[in-house]
């Protein structure tokens, strides 16, 4: 009988997944299937202008990305996968829609579509006698599937569920102008005029900050702590572009207070503070406790330890990584944690 493998979502990271297996798999005794969301693959890159709930099936909105997004990673780094998907005269660093056509390419290229299923979206993951069962929503039939699987692939993306900072949180409970994370930031210029705080310390913070400083916005702010990032930032602050380097004190209607002594006039607040590293959709047993983006309780940042069919990750690297797990544990059948499959397995070596 074929051990079959889910893989959750059609993003860059299950794209590279399925990439991976169909190259290495027996199809005689392996078979996978990409569940994706959208009505495409892309994961998140598939841009919509929805806040909060997506018009296209009804479910919160997925994605994180706004109109003038370009990619902080140049072209030139991109795997090998990539070869040929971009245009040789395209910028080094391209706008969403470039990204996702690619993806798209990707996609074609390598003849992945026979392995996916747009418009189906796991509700719900959970530990079965013989591996797991999976409740998935056919989106466009508003159907419900149950499906059983050997092994469970999270490739959903971490840029989904956003983190609100908990003092700044409350303090703007009392601002009387619009306050939102940055998920909900869609297009930049309707903020021409308008006075914004950006709060963050990332890159989300300063590439949104620049945006509405050059697309006219009267006045930016952003409320970052110290760091790597902060501290080697080239922008340049002025009177109409500032960075403030100390925490929020108080809020009064729209004057907002920092410990430094300082204070302006905002009409909008962006909350910059990143994602959550959750997945709602996973049994309770099958959570793992993610305060950070670095997994405590994952073997090697991907495997669960104590269900090593489990497995998460969003890297290419990873990819490789799981496909060469899944064979080994298939090798090793019987073994109930990765303590006992890497005692009979080097997982190390597999990798290379």
């Amino acid at each position: 009988m074929q051990k079959r493998i889910a893989i959750i979502g059609a993003g860059i990271g299950g794209l590279y997944t399925a990439l991976a297996f169909n190259e290495a798999l027996n199809k005689d005794k392996y078979t996978f299937v990409i569940y994706e969301r959208m009505a495409n693959v892309g994961g998140l890159w598939n841009f919509t202008e929805d806040i909060g709930i997506d018009s296209s099936d009804g479910l919160p909105v997925h994605s994180a990305v706004y109109k003038n997004l370009i990619t902080n990673a140049p072209n030139d780094l991109a795997e090998l996968e990539f070869t040929g998907l971009f245009n040789e005269n395209e910028k080094h660093y391209v706008n969403h829609e470039k990204y996702l056509e690619a993806l798209v390419k990707l996609a074609e290229k390598y003849n992945l579509y026979q392995h996916i299923k747009c418009q189906h979206y796991v509700k719900s993951v959970e530990k079965s006698e013989s591996g797991f069962s999976l409740e998935i929503v056919d989106t466009a039939k508003t159907e419900m599937i149950t499906e059983q699987f050997d092994f469970v692939i999270v490739a959903a993306g971490r840029y989904a569920l956003p983190k609100w900072p908990q003092t700044e949180g409350e303090l703007l409970r009392s601002f009387s102008g619009k306050s939102f994370h940055s998920k909900d930031t869609k297009d930049i210029s309707i903020y021409k005029d308008k006075r914004v705080l950006c709060l963050g310390s990332g890159y989300s913070a300063l590439d949104i900050s620049l945006l509405l400083h050059k697309g006219g916005a009267q006045f930016v702010a952003v409320n970052a702590k110290p760091g790597i990032l902060i501290d080697n930032c080239t922008l340049n602050w002025n009177d109409s572009f500032k960075l403030i380097l100390s925490p929020m004190k108080a809020v009064n209607g729209k004057m907002i207070s920092f410990e430094n002594g300082t204070s302006d006039e905002f009409d909008v607040v962006i909350v910059c503070t990143g994602y959550l590293c959750e997945c709602p959709f996973l049994d309770n047993d099958l959570q793992l406790e993610m305060k950070n983006p670095v997994f405590p309780h994952l073997y090697e940042g991907v495997v669960n330890i104590k269900y090593p069919q489990l497995i998460l990750f969003g890297t290419l690297m990873q990819a490789r990584f799981c496909k060469n797990h899944c064979a080994s544990c298939l090798a090793i059948s019987g073994k109930s944690s990765i303590e006992s499959v890497s005692s009979d397995l080097d997982v190390h070596a597999v990798v290379s």
